[in-house]
């Protein structure tokens, strides 16, 4: 005697995204290399950039001083006003840069390049990217 079975499943309703908040160490060199290409990159829309006061012990460089507690000051080629990019800003450009394009690029093995980059200062800046 054979049975059969029989289900009565429905199909599988599409499962909407969620959201998460990580916490995780970040190495100051990966922000210093990725200012570093940034401040590179960005003589296109930025004609100057400079310390916001004090430059903090151990920046030998523009590069370093975001990931070592100081101020940027930025002035734009097409405005006369001037923006500062601090630490807290940087690192919220990079959370926007994550959300917006799926790459995380302050991890060791992070791929990117200086377009990334500038994209990611755009975004700790201005809250979106204006220029290219």
């Amino acid at each position: 005697m054979s049975q059969t079975a029989t289900t009565n499943l429905a199909p599988a309703e599409p499962r909407a995204p969620f959201m998460t908040k990580i916490t995780m160490e970040v190495d100051p060199q990966a922000i210093d290399n990725l200012m570093s290409d940034a401040l590179d990159f960005c003589a296109y829309w930025c004609r100057r950039v400079a310390v916001a006061g004090a430059t903090p012990e151990g920046a030998e460089y523009r590069s370093e001083v975001v990931s070592r507690g100081g101020k940027l000051k930025f002035y734009l080629n097409d405005q006369p006003a001037t923006l500062t990019l601090d630490r807290a800003s940087f690192l919220t450009g990079v959370a926007r840069y994550a959300e917006s394009h799926g790459k995380w690029v302050l991890s060791p093995a992070s791929d990117y390049d200086a377009a990334d980059a500038d994209a990611v200062l755009q975004l700790a800046l201005f809250g979106e990217i204006i220029y290219g």
